[in-house]
């Protein structure tokens, strides 16, 4: 924990002093942000991620180029691991029903859902994901993930928790999407750092 000490004085006032305690850990940084513009895009892809956070952040604003479907998914994988490394269990809820599912020994995880190219008026759907503890190499990886998308009348609210198979250090994240189509222009990623404790 930072302290700082602050000290306020004007012309005809006595000096006011106070304490600002800012707290460094959970402090969220800004690492990179992809935005596509003009033609569609297959996935979103952050290479050379620094080591020197606690956790990391992912936000996600997409819609992809679908017409076969109204909901889409987001699909991470992690340091170009293609294989059946990945586990996920899903909890979601469209204003009338609630529904869950898993999955295990899966070549991607579970990023979230978002709106698809005959969603009606396009809306993009947003997903927050959190990438716990992603530089320890001795343990595998566990991602949280909350969604939703608004299809005027219905829609998709869920979350998720999800494991890597992996004690590899995350330097790569590529975001896919389902129903291998593309993300359309708009669609954006942002990468954020969580700062560890001092």
């Amino acid at each position: 924990m930072a302290i700082r000490k602050f000290s306020i004085a004007e012309p005809g006032v006595k000096s006011n002093k106070f304490w600002d305690q800012e707290v460094a850990q959970g402090a969220m940084e800004p690492i990179a942000t992809s935005i596509i513009t003009g033609n569609a895009v297959t996935g979103f892809d952050f290479q050379n991620i620094p080591q020197t956070y606690q956790d990391l952040r992912l936000v996600l604003f997409a819609r992809n180029t679908s017409t076969s479907v109204t909901i889409s998914n987001c699909i991470p994988q992690f340091n170009a691991d293609g294989g059946t490394n990945y586990s996920y269990t899903v909890m979601r809820g469209n204003g009338t029903a609630a529904s869950s599912f898993r999955s295990s020994n899966q070549n991607f995880t579970y990023g979230g859902s978002f709106g698809s190219g005959n969603a009606t008026f396009g809306i993009f759907g947003c997903a927050v994901i959190d990438i716990l503890d992603y530089k320890n190499t001795s343990r595998f990886k566990t991602l949280l993930c909350k969604s939703g998308v608004d299809l005027i009348g219905s829609g998709d609210t869920d979350i998720s928790v999800s494991t890597w198979r992996s004690t590899a250090a995350i330097n790569r994240i590529v975001i896919g999407q389902s129903y291998g189509t593309a993300y359309v222009s708009g669609s954006t990623a942002t990468l954020y750092g969580i700062k560890a404790g001092a």
